[in-house]
């Protein structure tokens, strides 16, 4: 059995495609410089912060690290 693939829809939808690029570049950036200022603060606060916070932060640290991460896209798509 053969398949054959036809591609000849692609040229109509080139623009929208180009903005799907456009719009992940963009959310990759974001996600990048909320995801570094979120750990200097955790990292800050686990080294250096108010001794009560501590607790909070490695049991944040361990409940990222321990959980599958499509789980913690089930989480934050269904939860949120």
């Amino acid at each position: 059995m053969g398949y054959q693939l036809n591609f000849g829809w692609l040229p109509q939808y080139w623009p929208v495609l180009v903005d799907g690029v456009g719009v992940t570049i963009y959310l990759i950036a974001v996600g990048a410089v909320i995801g570094c200022i979120v750990g200097i603060i955790c990292a800050w606060t686990r080294a250096l912060g108010p001794a009560w916070a501590r607790p909070f932060v490695v049991a944040y640290v361990e409940l990222i690290r321990n959980t599958p991460f499509m789980i913690q896209l089930f989480f934050i798509f269904f939860g949120l």
